[in-house]
């Protein structure tokens, strides 16, 4: 059977992929971070609403704007304006956050967890630049930062499924799986659409060998995402495949070379073909193939 090819994202939404038997719990930490945006689109809740102690001030308008373009995915429209106030000194508490996003997004994770500690000194109470750190951290691979932020997310967002989320992948990191697993689910009991957390899960069944929660948690997220992702059909026609329903497994591979036509797809599709004894059709997929 094909070895898994993990899905590692990119704050932009684009993926790559990297094989699980490599490099495996520190693509784990990476291959999560940023589904909050490959996955439905999910952000982080608004830290407030803007208050400008001088209603005239021409530059808490900019902040706005700035707010308004990043949340509609405009970085190279927000970038320069935040860069700008920055530069100029503007004291809004907004800005070091919009400046952690924007590094979050361009993987720089220095400058995220740089940027995001100033938009916690702005204002210690406020929980969402605390995520960021903690997930600048765990992509730096800096696990002891990463839990300590996570528990300070889960002090101040009690009711969030960050808190959990953070502390699974952590678990997960110190092949704590039964505590990850956990965690995760508790992630999912307090916002059952937070798709991250369904990915996660997904993870932690595969490594534990719970092939039936593993295929209900990427069905599960499939449901979530703004766009169907073929890994996630690979992985499931694989799920299929291996407990023999060669049917099933033939539809998510035709759905995975649908999105992503790709030669590995195309030499699984032709082996179940030559199984189920349809010659011709195993043919034209060893076609497709080379």
């Amino acid at each position: 059977m094909p070895v898994w090819q993990a899905r590692r994202w990119r704050p932009d939404g684009c993926a790559y992929e990297a094989d699980m038997r490599s490099g495996g719990w520190a693509l784990l930490v990476i291959a999560g971070l940023c589904l909050a945006s490959c996955a439905g689109e999910q952000r982080l809740a608004r830290p407030w609403t803007a208050k400008p102690a001088v209603a005239e001030d021409p530059a808490v308008a900019r902040v706005d704007e700035a707010r308004r373009l990043l949340d509609a995915g405009l970085v190279d429209q927000a970038q320069p304006i935040v860069e700008e106030l920055l530069a100029a000194g503007h004291p809004h508490p907004l800005l070091p956050y919009l400046r952690a996003q924007l590094a979050e997004r361009a993987q720089d994770w220095d400058g995220c967890m740089h940027w995001a500690r100033r938009a916690v000194a702005a204002n210690p109470a406020w929980g969402e630049p605390r995520v960021l750190l903690a997930r600048a951290c765990l992509a730096a691979g800096r696990i002891g930062d990463a839990d300590a932020a996570f528990a300070d997310v889960e002090r101040l967002l009690p009711d969030s499924p960050w808190g959990p989320y953070g502390r699974a992948w952590v678990a997960a990191q110190r092949l704590e799986l039964a505590r990850a697993g956990e965690l995760a689910d508790e992630a999912l009991r307090r916002d059952p659409g937070h798709a991250p957390s369904w990915q996660l899960r997904a993870q932690v069944a595969k490594l534990r060998g719970e092939t039936a929660r593993e295929e209900q948690c990427w069905q599960r997220l499939l449901t979530l995402l703004a766009e169907p992702d073929p890994a996630i059909f690979v992985r499931l026609a694989e799920l299929a495949e291996g407990a023999g329903r060669r049917a099933e497994a033939r539809r998510a591979y035709e759905r995975a070379w649908e999105l992503r036509p790709a030669r590995d797809i195309a030499r699984r599709l032709a082996e179940l073909a030559h199984l189920e004894g349809d010659e011709a059709q195993a043919a034209r997929w060893r076609e497709r193939a080379r």
